[in-house]
């Protein structure tokens, strides 16, 4: 479901919300229509967009360097974390989360409204908007 804090944004704006390479592209173009993704939406952090289907089910998140699917839409040949049920494609902008160097727990930002969920660098919660 589409928060009313999300940016709304167009399939094009979708596809152009980063720099990617033709084949990055390709791979999103083809899981938007697999997928049947109609409506996209920025989260108010900008870490990603979110797409859902025309039944308002949420279909895969779009991040810098890779894409997530929720509840068993992750095509075939993606990727899963053990203890993650998002399975998930990785694209040519995808960087390592274990070479960045560890911030202490404690150091990070918790939303007021929602505790312990960390905020992003924005400093703005994607639930509260």
């Amino acid at each position: 479901m589409m928060k009313d804090t999300y940016r709304r944004l167009t399939r094009d704006e979708a596809l152009a919300w980063r720099d990617w390479s033709l084949g990055d592209r390709r791979v999103i173009e083809e899981n938007f229509d697999r997928l049947g993704a109609t409506t996209f939406g920025e989260v108010p952090s900008g870490a990603y967009v979110h797409a859902v289907d025309a039944d308002d089910r949420t279909v895969m998140y779009l991040n810098p360097g890779y894409i997530e699917f929720p509840g068993g839409a992750a095509p075939e040949g993606a990727l899963f974390d053990e203890d993650d049920p998002l399975g998930y494609v990785v694209l040519s902008t995808f960087k390592s989360r274990r070479t960045a160097s560890a911030v202490a727990v404690e150091n990070l930002a918790q939303c007021p409204i929602h505790p312990g969920l960390t905020l992003p660098a924005s400093g703005r919660c994607d639930e509260c908007g």
